[in-house]
């Protein structure tokens, strides 16, 4: 069985709209907030704007444009002028959550179990087939943001000091992991360099909560020129070589 997913990743949009003369502006956008999160919506040059929410258990806003987050949610936040509506989807995310890893998964990673100890859960839940964290949001979504940072140094490292690599990518959900060079192979410090990256594969995917297995995570090697896919090779393939 695999790992559900619940969530992927949320950014929190800092937004300032501004409303000049008769200008009509009707924009939708989506804010992002946990639990008791505050966020202040700045309209300059309207004389006065009518603030409604409409589901006030999600979301409160007052007079000011200050949304309050108050349970987990959406709601849809409108504002009124006599020149133009404004309309924000505003979605509220419980403080905590439940992060269920496969056990086949955990058991033979010492890292991922060193990363939930640091996680510091609330509660944990087990049964044959998953471990089940309640850990908090905040963190959790701290800790993915720090894993990418951590990658994009990597990259920018081994692209400055391997000869044979002229870029290193990720796909937006870390599945594929794409090396384009001239080779496929590597001296034996190279390999371990580049294997900080895929083996983060299978952490990104445990840590926002996604339905994966080894065999989905893929590493190719391609022609920097043509682009063209030189060699490709499953995660678990690149392990059971090793």
């Amino acid at each position: 069985m695999k790992t559900k997913r619940f969530l992927s990743l949320f950014l929190v949009l800092a937004i300032t709209l501004s409303i000049f003369g008769s200008t009509n502006i009707n924009a939708m956008t989506i804010v992002n907030l946990y639990t008791d999160d505050k966020y202040n919506i700045q309209i300059s040059g309207a004389n006065s704007t009518k603030w409604t929410s409409s589901n006030k258990k999600v979301a409160s806003i007052n007079s000011k444009g200050e949304i309050k987050a108050i349970s987990g949610g959406t709601t849809i936040i409108t504002g009124k002028t006599n020149n133009t509506t404004l309309t924000y989807k505003v979605i509220v995310y419980d403080e905590n959550e439940y992060l269920t890893i496969e056990k086949a998964l955990y058991e033979k990673d010492l890292y991922m179990k060193d990363i939930i100890k640091k996680l510091k859960p609330n509660d944990s839940i087990y049964n044959d087939d998953y471990y089940s964290f309640n850990i908090n949001k905040k963190s959790l979504d701290s800790y993915v943001t720090l894993l990418k940072n951590g990658l994009n140094e990597t990259i920018d490292l081994l692209e400055k000091t391997i000869p044979s690599v002229d870029n290193i990518s990720f796909n937006e959900d870390y599945r594929v992991l794409t090396i384009y060079g001239s080779s496929t192979e590597f001296t034996d410090t190279e390999e371990a360099n580049i294997s900080a990256l895929y083996l983060s594969m299978p952490h990104y995917q445990m840590l926002t909560n996604t339905d994966f297995s080894y065999q989905d995570l893929i590493i190719n090697y391609c022609d920097p020129l043509t682009k063209s896919i030189k060699k490709s090779v499953t995660l678990e393939e690149k392990l059971s070589n090793k």
